[in-house]
């Protein structure tokens, strides 16, 4: 196997406060040399993307957010351009309490932004918004209000990509929200729905506290 990784990725931060802010990768990879899992035969150094190349996975609305972000060295309006990112600004907006960098977000989405790309349109519209509504909602403990944002989005999330694991988030926190606004119907569907895929999980049980 070839293990291909860059020391760019040293310098990569999300930020003190955010949910990712963990180092990972070189983490992963000093602990595989360490092992001896990985010897110099094996490592691939990772070229860089150009913006061409990027465009064969993201629009060109997001590339041009990209580039316009590293050249001004902030993102404060940028929402809108990638649902993706808008859900995990959310996330870490909700898990530092900031609410007014949440509304703020929120109201961004709200406006139409790049009304010439109509996929990036329909992908806030249809889960970016939502999300972010819904995890607004979820943070002021609204809960009834959490699951209908939640569930409108929980079937058709995988469009904005990401992994299983980052797409999980939605399904946890949909099921907590479920439980929280009294829905045992709800709850009972969507833990099945999740023993039925993961038989091993133990988090739906650790989410609900054993309750159904």
């Amino acid at each position: 196997p070839i293990f291909i990784g860059s020391e760019i990725y040293r310098g990569s931060s999300y930020g003190p406060k955010h949910p990712l802010s963990i180092p990972r990768v070189p983490t992963v990879t000093d602990l595989a040399r360490a092992m001896g899992w990985l010897p110099k035969a094996q490592f691939r150094v990772s070229p860089r993307a150009r913006p061409k190349a990027l465009l064969s996975f993201h629009t060109q609305a997001y590339v041009s957010a990209l580039e316009r972000a590293e050249q001004a060295q902030k993102v404060d309006e940028e929402a809108g351009y990638y649902a993706f990112n808008d859900f995990h600004a959310a996330l870490a907006f909700c898990a530092t309490d900031d609410e007014a960098a949440l509304q703020h977000l929120l109201q961004r989405l709200q406006r139409p932004i790049d009304v010439d790309n109509a996929a990036n349109v329909a992908m806030t519209e249809q889960v970016g918004l939502p999300l972010v509504k819904g995890m607004q909602a979820y943070l002021y403990q609204q809960f009834a209000d959490a699951v209908d944002q939640l569930t409108a989005v929980k079937d058709i999330a995988h469009q904005f990509g990401g992994s299983h694991a980052q797409r999980d988030v939605i399904s946890l926190t949909l099921l907590h929200a479920a439980q929280c606004a009294g829905q045992r119907n709800l709850v009972r569907h969507l833990r099945n729905e999740r023993l039925m895929h993961k038989p091993q999980t133990v988090l739906a049980d650790r989410v609900t506290g054993g309750q159904v």
